[in-house]
C-alpha cells in the first residue's frame, strides 16, 4: 500500500475509469470532483461527479475504516484506490479511500443532473433527474419504494421520504444518484426538492 503523501497516478479523470477496466487497482488522485450527495448518517459514504455532469460522470466513494463530513456541493480532491464491479447491469467504478484526510475540500460547485433516455439503471453513481414517475408501491421495511421508472425503486440512503411517498404517487421529475439497494437499482433524493409533483 502506497504512503499516504503518495498521490498515484494524478493523470485520470472518472471517464478514463470507465473507460479502462485496467485501472482497477490503481491508486490515484482526482481533482474538482463535485460532491452530488452529502455523506450517508455512519460518515462512510457519498457520490462525486466530475463538473459538468453527464452519462458516466459519477461514482461512489467508499471510506473504509475512517468518516468524514462530505456536504453537497462540495468541490473535493480525493487520493484513492479504484474499485470496479463488472454484473449483468454495468460496468460500474468507485473509490476507495482509506483515510479521511485523502478526502480534500477545495471549494464548491454545483452538481449537475441528466435525463437519461432508457435503462436509467445502467448509470449506477451518476446523477439524473428522470420524469413522470408512478410510485407502484409503498415504502418497505428497507426504505424502497417501487416504480415504473425502468424498473428503480426510490431509496431512502440520504433523505427519509417514505411518510411522505405511498402507492399511486405521482412525480414530474425525480432526481438523485443512481445507486444499488438490493434487490432493487435505486434512485437516491437527497431532500425533498429532488421529488417534485
Amino acid at each position: 500500500m502506497p504512503a499516504l503523501r503518495d498521490l498515484g497516478r494524478t493523470d485520470l479523470t472518472i471517464t478514463d475509469l470507465y473507460d479502462n477496466s485496467s485501472y482497477a487497482g490503481e491508486y490515484v488522485t482526482l481533482t474538482g470532483l463535485i460532491a452530488t450527495t452529502s455523506t450517508t448518517s455512519d460518515g462512510h459514504y457519498f457520490f462525486v461527479q466530475a463538473p459538468g455532469g453527464g452519462s458516466r460522470s459519477g461514482m461512489m466513494v467508499d471510506l473504509r475504516g475512517d468518516t468524514t463530513d462530505v456536504a453537497l456541493g462540495d468541490e473535493l480532491s480525493i487520493t484513492a484506490y479504484v474499485g470496479a464491479v463488472d454484473d449483468e447491469f454495468t460496468f460500474t467504478v468507485y473509490l476507495e479511500a482509506t483515510n479521511a484526510d485523502d478526502i480534500v475540500r477545495t471549494g464548491t460547485g454545483t452538481p449537475t443532473p441528466f435525463e437519461p433516455t432508457n435503462n436509467a439503471f445502467r448509470f449506477y453513481g451518476d446523477l439524473v433527474t428522470l420524469t413522470d414517475v408512478n410510485v407502484t408501491a409503498d415504502a418497505n421495511s428497507a426504505g424502497q419504494a417501487e416504480t415504473d421508472a425502468d424498473g428503480l425503486a426510490i431509496d431512502d440512503w440520504f433523505y427519509d421520504y417514505t411518510a411522505d411517498v405511498s402507492a399511486g404517487d405521482h412525480f414530474s421529475t425525480v432526481t438523485g444518484v443512481i445507486s444499488e439497494s438490493y434487490p432493487y437499482m435505486a434512485i437516491e433524493p437527497r431532500s425533498a426538492d429532488d421529488l417534485v409533483p
